[in-house]
């Protein structure tokens, strides 16, 4: 009984200590945090803090860390600050025996991308180049960071897409919008054209929830930006034809995107921009392929309506069909025009009618691609009233021209 006694207070001793060392170790102290070591020499989560703090207050934490390590050997939580540590303190045998120790236990991104920068601050490409494509094999999330730092160890972006990028979807999509966030040069635009159509491939390939058509838009955006109008068209009609981009069928052999109005306005890229303006209510219906406008009679002097980036190719004309509706306009007061660029286009067939009408207007043949906007606009002309009224749009379709 006595021995039992003895045994039962021994044991209650010993989880009174464990408990009085979890609870210095959560104190912010490190005095604190050093007394739960000694009450606990076999927990690394006691070193961890303890070289935490040691941190915080600038001194030397290798011990600490190396004795967090020896307890639990296989936790990468531990092995990467610990080989930081090190590196910092220049130990590089100890710190790169620490991430590798880490790789091996746990072979996801974070300890590959540990090695991968420890390499570059080393100046060994080679290897720096090994753990970025490693740790793309397991990337997720936002892993541009990882092209910037192979540019940095002299690989470019060519190499990265043919040597570097793992044939999957998401990283190919994180290239596009690293390539994006730099204006498009000759080079880079080819390589967003190809990456695009790439990504493109790979996601089809993928299940249908992987079809993403933000990289893509991105991409197309900032060729449109710098001047590359044919890449982003044709990027455009895949990322259409493979059910990426939600855009109305049949525009592929039309510089006019979603002429029908039929599909909701993504409002970027090629696609129409619905502009707000003060005193006019803009709707877009889809369902009727229709744009309706109300004038309230207070709006502006000068307005841009509708807004699409069209992408046109050399020595091609077109003439462009649209249907109109007016209501409460009258002739004088319905001064509205298609502009391309800062160019008017002239107009058949006027801008008032009561009833449902026909007017067109021709977008004439460039020298070379052109990259411009057209836009749907109204202005007040001097000494008339503004419109109280309402505008209908419809049914835009282009005509080739010999």
């Amino acid at each position: 009984m006595a021995t039992g006694a003895i045994l039962l207070a021994s044991l209650g001793l010993f989880s009174g200590r464990l408990a009085l060392a979890d609870y210095l170790r959560q104190k912010p102290d490190l005095e604190a945090i050093r007394r739960s070591v000694h009450l606990n020499p076999f927990n690394p989560e006691g070193f961890r803090a303890k070289a935490l703090h040691e941190e915080l207050q600038g001194k030397n934490s290798s011990q600490s860390w190396r004795m967090a390590c020896q307890l639990n050997p296989r936790d990468p939580r531990l092995l990467i600050p610990a080989g930081i540590q090190a590196e910092i303190a220049g130990d590089l045998a100890s710190a790169e025996y620490y991430f590798k120790t880490a790789e091996k236990t746990n072979r996801l991104w974070l300890p590959r991308w540990t090695l991968a920068n420890f390499y570059a601050r080393r100046g060994d490409s080679s290897q720096a180049l090994f753990w970025i494509k490693s740790a793309l094999e397991r990337s997720y999330g936002q892993t541009q960071a990882a092209f910037q730092l192979a540019l940095d160890v002299g690989i470019s972006e060519p190499v990265i897409a043919e040597q570097v990028l793992p044939d999957n979807a998401h990283s190919y999509g994180q290239f596009l919008l690293f390539l994006a966030s730099q204006p498009a040069t000759g080079d880079r635009a080819r390589l967003l054209e190809s990456s695009g159509r790439r990504y493109v491939a790979l996601s089809v390939q993928a299940r249908p929830s992987a079809r993403d058509g933000q990289p893509l838009l991105v991409a197309i955006n900032r060729l449109l930006e710098d001047g590359y109008g044919l890449p982003a068209r044709r990027l455009w009609d895949l990322g259409c034809e493979k059910a990426f981009i939600d855009e109305a069928p049949g525009s592929k052999d039309s510089p006019i995107v979603n002429g029908s109005l039929s599909r909701r306005f993504l409002g970027q890229a090629l696609d129409w921009k619905l502009i707000e303006q003060e005193g006019v209510i803009s709707v877009h219906h889809p369902g009727s392929g229709t744009v309706k406008y109300a004038f309230s009679g207070d709006q502006p002097d000068h307005l841009k309506l509708l807004v699409q980036t069209l992408a046109l190719t050399p020595n091609q004309a077109w003439r462009v069909h649209f249907d109109y509706r007016t209501e409460g306009i009258a002739p004088r007061q319905a001064t509205f025009a298609w502009v391309l660029g800062e160019e008017p286009l002239s107009i058949t067939g006027g801008f008032a009618s009561e009833s449902w009408a026909t007017s067109s207007f021709l977008l004439p043949a460039a020298n070379g691609e052109r990259v411009t906007n057209l836009i749907l606009t109204w202005h007040r002309q001097t000494g008339v009233t503004r419109p109280q009224g309402e505008l209908w749009i419809r049914n835009l379709q282009a005509e080739r021209l010999p």
